[in-house]
Protein backbone atom coordinates (compact mmCIF):
# COMPACT_ATOMS: atom_id res chain seq x y z
CA UNK A 1 0.00 0.00 0.00
CA UNK A 2 2.70 2.27 0.73
CA UNK A 3 4.24 1.58 -2.54
CA UNK A 4 1.18 2.47 -4.53
CA UNK A 5 0.85 5.85 -2.73
CA UNK A 6 4.84 6.39 -3.00
CA UNK A 7 4.32 5.69 -6.56
CA UNK A 8 1.25 8.42 -7.24
CA UNK A 9 3.70 11.10 -5.14
CA UNK A 10 6.32 11.07 -6.64
CA UNK A 11 5.72 9.53 -10.29
CA UNK A 12 8.58 7.12 -11.03
CA UNK A 13 8.85 3.49 -11.44
CA UNK A 14 9.62 1.07 -8.61
CA UNK A 15 11.08 -1.61 -10.97
CA UNK A 16 13.92 0.78 -11.65
CA UNK A 17 16.99 1.73 -9.82
CA UNK A 18 16.41 5.11 -8.54
CA UNK A 19 18.38 7.71 -9.91
CA UNK A 20 21.09 9.63 -7.50
CA UNK A 21 19.64 12.77 -8.23
CA UNK A 22 17.63 13.77 -5.69
CA UNK A 23 16.96 17.96 -6.70
CA UNK A 24 13.23 16.68 -7.01
CA UNK A 25 13.24 15.75 -3.26
CA UNK A 26 14.53 19.17 -2.00
CA UNK A 27 12.10 21.20 -4.25
CA UNK A 28 9.72 18.81 -2.73
CA UNK A 29 10.72 20.08 0.64
CA UNK A 30 11.06 23.50 -0.20
CA UNK A 31 7.31 23.76 -1.35
CA UNK A 32 5.83 23.84 1.46
CA UNK A 33 7.59 26.58 3.26
CA UNK A 34 7.56 28.53 0.51
CA UNK A 35 3.83 28.57 0.30
CA UNK A 36 3.78 29.07 4.07
CA UNK A 37 1.83 32.36 4.97
CA UNK A 38 4.69 34.98 6.00
CA UNK A 39 3.96 36.76 9.25
CA UNK A 40 3.23 40.46 8.15
CA UNK A 41 5.66 43.06 8.28
CA UNK A 42 4.97 46.79 9.17
CA UNK A 43 5.31 49.48 6.53
CA UNK A 44 8.90 51.00 7.13
CA UNK A 45 8.72 54.21 8.03
CA UNK A 46 9.69 56.98 6.31
CA UNK A 47 11.26 58.76 9.21
CA UNK A 48 15.04 58.03 9.25
CA UNK A 49 17.91 58.59 11.11
CA UNK A 50 18.57 62.17 8.95
CA UNK A 51 15.87 63.95 9.98
CA UNK A 52 15.86 62.39 13.67
CA UNK A 53 15.08 64.98 16.23
CA UNK A 54 16.18 64.98 20.62
CA UNK A 55 12.95 65.71 22.66
CA UNK A 56 13.59 66.97 26.42
CA UNK A 57 11.34 66.14 29.43
CA UNK A 58 10.23 69.64 28.82
CA UNK A 59 8.49 68.76 25.31
CA UNK A 60 6.81 66.29 26.44
CA UNK A 61 3.04 67.28 27.71
CA UNK A 62 2.08 66.28 31.66
CA UNK A 63 -0.51 64.07 31.55
CA UNK A 64 -3.84 64.71 31.74
CA UNK A 65 -5.81 63.91 35.01
CA UNK A 66 -8.24 61.05 33.51
CA UNK A 67 -5.63 59.20 32.66
CA UNK A 68 -3.69 59.01 36.06
CA UNK A 69 -7.20 59.61 37.93
CA UNK A 70 -7.82 55.81 39.49
CA UNK A 71 -11.28 54.75 38.68
CA UNK A 72 -12.76 54.02 42.16
CA UNK A 73 -16.25 52.84 41.36
CA UNK A 74 -14.93 49.94 38.59
CA UNK A 75 -16.27 46.81 39.43
CA UNK A 76 -13.07 44.89 38.89
CA UNK A 77 -11.74 47.63 41.90
CA UNK A 78 -9.14 44.45 43.68
CA UNK A 79 -9.48 46.28 46.89
CA UNK A 80 -12.97 46.40 46.87
CA UNK A 81 -13.27 42.88 45.81
CA UNK A 82 -10.72 41.39 48.54
CA UNK A 83 -13.06 42.86 51.23
CA UNK A 84 -15.81 41.69 50.22
CA UNK A 85 -14.27 38.43 49.75
CA UNK A 86 -13.07 38.54 53.52
CA UNK A 87 -16.74 39.82 54.74
CA UNK A 88 -18.48 37.30 53.07
CA UNK A 89 -16.44 34.34 54.26
CA UNK A 90 -15.81 35.69 58.06
CA UNK A 91 -12.38 36.58 57.35
CA UNK A 92 -12.68 40.11 58.34
CA UNK A 93 -10.87 41.31 61.84
CA UNK A 94 -13.51 41.26 64.50
CA UNK A 95 -13.35 43.31 67.57
CA UNK A 96 -12.60 41.67 71.12
CA UNK A 97 -15.61 40.43 72.39
CA UNK A 98 -16.39 41.91 75.66
CA UNK A 99 -18.47 40.55 78.89
CA UNK A 100 -21.52 43.18 77.55
CA UNK A 101 -21.48 41.37 74.38
CA UNK A 102 -21.35 38.09 75.90
CA UNK A 103 -24.04 38.67 78.67
CA UNK A 104 -26.39 41.39 77.43
CA UNK A 105 -28.77 43.57 79.76
CA UNK A 106 -31.99 42.58 79.05
CA UNK A 107 -33.59 46.47 78.65
CA UNK A 108 -36.26 47.00 82.16
CA UNK A 109 -39.86 47.95 81.71
CA UNK A 110 -41.39 50.88 83.39
CA UNK A 111 -43.27 48.62 85.75
CA UNK A 112 -39.92 47.15 87.07
CA UNK A 113 -38.14 50.19 87.75
CA UNK A 114 -41.32 51.05 89.88
CA UNK A 115 -41.20 48.17 91.45
CA UNK A 116 -37.27 48.29 92.48
CA UNK A 117 -38.57 51.84 93.85
CA UNK A 118 -40.80 49.84 96.08
CA UNK A 119 -38.44 47.21 96.77
CA UNK A 120 -35.93 49.34 98.60
CA UNK A 121 -38.91 50.63 101.06
CA UNK A 122 -40.61 47.04 101.64
CA UNK A 123 -39.09 43.59 101.79
CA UNK A 124 -41.59 41.25 101.13
CA UNK A 125 -42.65 38.37 98.21
CA UNK A 126 -45.75 40.33 97.34
CA UNK A 127 -44.85 42.68 94.64
CA UNK A 128 -47.54 45.62 94.20
CA UNK A 129 -46.73 46.09 90.77
CA UNK A 130 -46.81 42.11 89.90
CA UNK A 131 -44.07 39.70 88.90
CA UNK A 132 -41.43 41.14 86.75
CA UNK A 133 -39.33 38.45 86.16
CA UNK A 134 -39.47 36.07 82.73
CA UNK A 135 -41.42 33.14 82.86
CA UNK A 136 -41.46 30.57 80.01
CA UNK A 137 -44.28 28.45 79.64
CA UNK A 138 -42.82 24.69 79.30
CA UNK A 139 -43.89 20.62 79.38
CA UNK A 140 -42.93 18.37 81.33
CA UNK A 141 -43.51 14.60 80.56
CA UNK A 142 -42.52 13.00 83.30
CA UNK A 143 -44.86 15.31 85.56
CA UNK A 144 -47.74 14.80 83.03
CA UNK A 145 -47.49 10.72 83.24
CA UNK A 146 -47.83 10.57 87.09
CA UNK A 147 -51.24 12.96 86.95
CA UNK A 148 -52.01 10.62 84.16
CA UNK A 149 -51.04 7.47 85.75
CA UNK A 150 -52.98 9.18 89.10
CA UNK A 151 -56.10 10.39 87.04
CA UNK A 152 -55.63 13.49 88.51
CA UNK A 153 -57.05 16.49 86.71
CA UNK A 154 -54.55 19.49 86.75
CA UNK A 155 -57.41 21.34 88.05
CA UNK A 156 -58.05 19.78 91.28
CA UNK A 157 -54.22 20.93 91.70
CA UNK A 158 -54.62 24.57 90.61
CA UNK A 159 -57.65 24.72 92.98
CA UNK A 160 -55.80 24.01 95.41
CA UNK A 161 -52.91 26.15 95.01
CA UNK A 162 -55.66 29.00 94.83
CA UNK A 163 -56.43 28.49 98.39
CA UNK A 164 -52.72 28.33 99.34
CA UNK A 165 -52.39 31.11 97.78
CA UNK A 166 -55.02 33.43 99.10
CA UNK A 167 -54.47 32.00 102.65
CA UNK A 168 -51.04 33.34 102.39
CA UNK A 169 -52.10 36.87 101.23
CA UNK A 170 -54.36 36.93 104.73
CA UNK A 171 -52.30 35.04 107.10
CA UNK A 172 -49.14 37.87 106.03
CA UNK A 173 -52.45 40.89 106.57
CA UNK A 174 -52.97 39.43 110.09
CA UNK A 175 -49.34 37.85 110.61
CA UNK A 176 -50.73 34.30 110.99
CA UNK A 177 -47.72 32.59 112.25
CA UNK A 178 -49.24 29.35 112.58
CA UNK A 179 -50.96 29.70 108.99
CA UNK A 180 -47.21 30.59 107.31
CA UNK A 181 -45.58 28.24 109.42
CA UNK A 182 -47.68 25.06 108.18
CA UNK A 183 -48.15 26.20 104.22
CA UNK A 184 -44.70 27.42 103.99
CA UNK A 185 -41.42 26.36 103.54
CA UNK A 186 -39.35 26.39 106.60
CA UNK A 187 -36.63 29.18 105.09
CA UNK A 188 -39.41 30.72 103.21
CA UNK A 189 -41.75 30.98 106.64
CA UNK A 190 -38.95 32.10 108.73
CA UNK A 191 -37.71 35.07 106.37
CA UNK A 192 -41.35 36.24 105.75
CA UNK A 193 -42.15 36.24 109.58
CA UNK A 194 -38.92 38.12 110.21
CA UNK A 195 -39.62 40.64 107.60
CA UNK A 196 -43.34 40.71 108.72
CA UNK A 197 -41.90 41.95 112.15
CA UNK A 198 -39.65 44.19 111.41
CA UNK A 199 -42.56 46.09 109.00
CA UNK A 200 -44.71 46.00 112.10
CA UNK A 201 -42.29 47.70 114.52
CA UNK A 202 -41.92 50.57 111.82
CA UNK A 203 -45.49 51.06 111.91
CA UNK A 204 -46.78 49.82 108.54
CA UNK A 205 -49.87 48.05 108.13
CA UNK A 206 -50.91 45.28 105.51
CA UNK A 207 -54.30 45.04 104.68
CA UNK A 208 -55.86 41.91 101.96
CA UNK A 209 -58.47 43.54 99.88
CA UNK A 210 -60.59 42.75 96.94
CA UNK A 211 -59.34 44.67 93.78
CA UNK A 212 -62.84 46.00 92.27
CA UNK A 213 -61.01 48.76 89.71
CA UNK A 214 -59.99 46.01 87.91
CA UNK A 215 -57.66 46.15 84.95
CA UNK A 216 -58.55 48.96 83.07
CA UNK A 217 -61.92 48.98 84.13
CA UNK A 218 -62.68 44.86 83.55
CA UNK A 219 -62.94 42.83 86.96
CA UNK A 220 -59.92 40.17 87.24
CA UNK A 221 -60.66 36.84 86.83
CA UNK A 222 -59.29 34.18 89.26
CA UNK A 223 -56.87 32.06 87.34
CA UNK A 224 -54.11 29.57 87.77
CA UNK A 225 -51.78 28.56 84.97
CA UNK A 226 -49.18 26.12 85.22
CA UNK A 227 -46.00 27.00 83.40
CA UNK A 228 -43.67 24.23 84.28
CA UNK A 229 -43.35 21.04 86.18
CA UNK A 230 -39.84 19.40 87.08
CA UNK A 231 -38.99 16.11 88.85
CA UNK A 232 -36.17 16.42 91.08
CA UNK A 233 -34.59 12.94 91.61
CA UNK A 234 -32.01 12.55 94.77
CA UNK A 235 -32.71 15.27 97.06
CA UNK A 236 -35.29 16.21 99.96
CA UNK A 237 -37.61 19.07 100.55
CA UNK A 238 -35.46 19.15 104.18
CA UNK A 239 -32.78 21.85 102.20
CA UNK A 240 -30.95 21.04 105.52
CA UNK A 241 -30.85 17.08 104.92
CA UNK A 242 -28.68 17.52 101.27
CA UNK A 243 -25.31 17.97 101.08
CA UNK A 244 -23.26 20.69 98.75
CA UNK A 245 -23.41 20.50 95.18
CA UNK A 246 -19.83 19.43 95.09
CA UNK A 247 -20.71 16.05 96.66
CA UNK A 248 -23.51 15.43 93.45
CA UNK A 249 -23.55 14.88 90.08
CA UNK A 250 -26.09 16.92 88.25
CA UNK A 251 -28.08 15.50 85.13
CA UNK A 252 -30.63 17.50 83.21
CA UNK A 253 -32.67 15.34 81.18
CA UNK A 254 -33.89 17.00 77.87
CA UNK A 255 -35.81 20.08 78.36
CA UNK A 256 -39.51 18.00 77.41
CA UNK A 257 -38.98 15.37 79.77
CA UNK A 258 -38.69 17.68 82.68
CA UNK A 259 -36.24 16.29 85.05
CA UNK A 260 -33.30 16.60 87.06
CA UNK A 261 -31.26 13.67 88.52
CA UNK A 262 -28.61 14.33 91.87
CA UNK A 263 -25.96 11.15 92.09
CA UNK A 264 -23.96 11.30 95.23
CA UNK A 265 -20.22 10.72 93.87
CA UNK A 266 -20.04 8.32 97.30
CA UNK A 267 -21.55 5.56 94.51
CA UNK A 268 -18.12 6.03 92.80
CA UNK A 269 -15.96 5.25 95.61
CA UNK A 270 -15.57 1.78 95.58
CA UNK A 271 -14.47 1.53 99.49
CA UNK A 272 -18.31 2.09 99.68
CA UNK A 273 -18.98 -1.40 98.46
CA UNK A 274 -16.95 -2.94 100.80
CA UNK A 275 -18.79 -1.54 103.75
CA UNK A 276 -22.08 -3.33 104.52
CA UNK A 277 -23.56 -0.41 106.78
CA UNK A 278 -22.22 2.46 103.93
CA UNK A 279 -23.39 0.18 100.93
CA UNK A 280 -26.93 -0.06 102.29
CA UNK A 281 -27.25 3.20 102.72
CA UNK A 282 -25.47 4.61 99.36
CA UNK A 283 -28.98 3.77 97.24
CA UNK A 284 -31.21 5.52 99.70
CA UNK A 285 -31.79 8.05 96.83
CA UNK A 286 -33.21 6.80 94.34
CA UNK A 287 -36.37 6.65 96.61
CA UNK A 288 -36.10 10.91 96.91
CA UNK A 289 -38.45 12.49 94.21
CA UNK A 290 -39.51 15.97 94.03
CA UNK A 291 -42.04 17.77 92.18
CA UNK A 292 -42.17 21.03 91.58
CA UNK A 293 -44.66 23.32 90.31
CA UNK A 294 -44.18 26.80 88.78
CA UNK A 295 -47.60 28.66 88.52
CA UNK A 296 -48.70 32.25 87.63
CA UNK A 297 -51.79 33.58 89.39
CA UNK A 298 -54.20 36.04 88.65
CA UNK A 299 -56.35 37.05 91.53
CA UNK A 300 -58.47 40.19 92.72
CA UNK A 301 -57.08 39.66 96.04
CA UNK A 302 -54.39 42.12 96.30
CA UNK A 303 -52.52 43.24 99.35
CA UNK A 304 -51.97 47.09 100.08
CA UNK A 305 -49.72 48.61 102.35
CA UNK A 306 -49.89 51.88 104.34
CA UNK A 307 -46.58 54.03 105.69
CA UNK A 308 -46.27 54.13 109.38
CA UNK A 309 -48.33 58.20 108.97
CA UNK A 310 -51.50 55.93 107.46
CA UNK A 311 -50.64 56.72 104.02
CA UNK A 312 -50.89 54.09 101.39
CA UNK A 313 -48.60 52.85 99.05
CA UNK A 314 -49.99 54.35 95.98
CA UNK A 315 -48.83 52.48 92.60
CA UNK A 316 -49.86 52.92 88.48
CA UNK A 317 -51.79 50.32 88.01
CA UNK A 318 -51.34 50.67 84.16
CA UNK A 319 -48.16 49.16 84.91
CA UNK A 320 -49.03 46.10 87.40
CA UNK A 321 -48.80 43.07 85.82
CA UNK A 322 -51.53 41.82 88.36
CA UNK A 323 -50.02 38.48 87.47
CA UNK A 324 -47.73 36.87 90.52
CA UNK A 325 -45.43 33.77 90.39
CA UNK A 326 -46.04 30.99 93.12
CA UNK A 327 -43.14 27.69 93.35
CA UNK A 328 -44.80 24.66 95.03
CA UNK A 329 -43.16 21.40 95.71
CA UNK A 330 -43.95 18.17 97.44
CA UNK A 331 -42.27 15.43 98.64
CA UNK A 332 -43.37 12.19 96.22
CA UNK A 333 -43.96 8.84 98.19
CA UNK A 334 -42.15 6.16 96.53
CA UNK A 335 -44.66 3.08 95.50
CA UNK A 336 -43.24 -0.53 96.01
CA UNK A 337 -40.24 -0.77 93.78
CA UNK A 338 -40.67 -2.30 90.28
CA UNK A 339 -43.71 -4.61 91.06
CA UNK A 340 -45.48 -5.40 87.66
CA UNK A 341 -48.03 -7.43 86.47
CA UNK A 342 -46.19 -8.13 83.40
CA UNK A 343 -42.81 -8.00 84.80
CA UNK A 344 -41.46 -5.89 82.70
CA UNK A 345 -41.81 -2.51 84.82
CA UNK A 346 -38.74 0.03 83.84
CA UNK A 347 -37.32 2.49 85.56
CA UNK A 348 -39.37 4.95 83.79
CA UNK A 349 -42.52 3.07 84.95
CA UNK A 350 -41.52 2.94 88.51
CA UNK A 351 -41.22 6.44 88.76
CA UNK A 352 -44.44 7.40 87.04
CA UNK A 353 -46.43 5.83 90.01
CA UNK A 354 -44.48 8.36 92.69
CA UNK A 355 -47.97 9.62 95.02
CA UNK A 356 -48.03 13.39 95.93
CA UNK A 357 -47.49 14.12 99.30
CA UNK A 358 -47.84 17.39 100.87
CA UNK A 359 -48.06 20.77 98.97
CA UNK A 360 -45.76 23.87 100.37
CA UNK A 361 -45.44 26.97 98.57
CA UNK A 362 -41.15 27.49 98.40
CA UNK A 363 -41.54 31.08 96.55
CA UNK A 364 -43.42 34.03 95.59
CA UNK A 365 -42.95 36.45 93.22
CA UNK A 366 -38.82 35.64 93.07
CA UNK A 367 -38.73 36.94 96.34
CA UNK A 368 -36.24 33.53 97.22
CA UNK A 369 -34.79 33.03 94.30
CA UNK A 370 -36.33 30.05 93.54
CA UNK A 371 -35.49 28.88 97.16
CA UNK A 372 -33.11 26.45 95.53
CA UNK A 373 -32.84 22.54 97.00
CA UNK A 374 -29.48 22.98 97.52
CA UNK A 375 -28.14 25.61 99.84
CA UNK A 376 -24.20 26.05 98.99
CA UNK A 377 -24.55 25.89 94.85
CA UNK A 378 -21.29 27.48 93.41
CA UNK A 379 -22.48 27.37 89.50
CA UNK A 380 -25.78 29.34 90.87
CA UNK A 381 -23.44 31.76 93.02
CA UNK A 382 -21.48 32.41 89.73
CA UNK A 383 -24.73 33.41 88.05
CA UNK A 384 -25.21 36.20 90.62
CA UNK A 385 -22.02 37.45 89.62
CA UNK A 386 -23.07 41.89 88.53
CA UNK A 387 -22.08 40.76 84.57
CA UNK A 388 -25.28 38.93 84.40
CA UNK A 389 -27.27 41.54 86.24
CA UNK A 390 -29.95 41.77 83.69
CA UNK A 391 -29.19 39.20 80.86
CA UNK A 392 -31.08 35.78 80.65
CA UNK A 393 -28.34 34.52 83.06
CA UNK A 394 -29.46 36.24 85.80
CA UNK A 395 -31.24 34.19 88.90
CA UNK A 396 -33.34 37.63 89.50
CA UNK A 397 -34.49 38.28 85.88
CA UNK A 398 -35.45 34.64 84.53
CA UNK A 399 -37.13 31.99 86.67
CA UNK A 400 -36.19 28.60 85.98
CA UNK A 401 -36.77 24.95 88.29
CA UNK A 402 -34.05 23.28 86.26
CA UNK A 403 -31.36 25.94 87.68
CA UNK A 404 -32.71 25.76 91.48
Amino acid sequence: MFARYFKQVYKFPLHKAPTRNISFLKNLLKKPTEEAPQPTQAAQSSFTNENAQTFKASDVPPPTENTTTKNTDSPFDLNKMEETFKSEHGLTEKAETTQKDMFPEIPKTRGQLLQEKVDEELDLPYKLYGNQAKVEYKSGYMGDRIFSYHKVPKDFITNHFNKIYSGVLYSIAARDEEFLSEYLEKNFSERLLASLSNLSKQGYQIKAIQDVGGIRGEPIVQKTDIADIVLVKGLSVERDTNKDEDAYHKFIDIEDMGMVIYTPLEVTDPNNFVDPKQNQQMYDHHAKVIMRILVEVQSPLKLVILRPNGEQIEIDNNENSHKHTVIFETQMKAPPKFTSSYKLENYMEWLGKFKFGVWKMVDMDNWMLGNPLLINQTTRAKYQDKIFKGSKYDVESVIDLKKM
